[in-house]
């Protein structure tokens, strides 16, 4: 189970999982490009997805 996603760069240095349905919601002005696509792609990353590195071409591939 993936508990928590650690990172310099996020606003808040860690997001933190509970058991259970997690909700990953925007600000209350509706606001666009404040990284809710780009953490479900970690997310799918961290298990073994290839939509971060296709999607993001600028990214170093190891």
């Amino acid at each position: 189970m993936l508990t928590k996603i650690k990172s310099k760069i996020f606003q808040e240095e860690a997001i933190e999982f509970q058991k259970g349905l997690n909700v990953v919601l925007g600000d209350n002005k509706g606001s666009n490009s404040i990284g809710k696509s780009t953490l479900l792609m970690i997310v799918d990353f961290v298990f073994g997805g290839n939509t971060y590195t296709s999607h993001n071409k600028d990214m170093a591939e190891n």
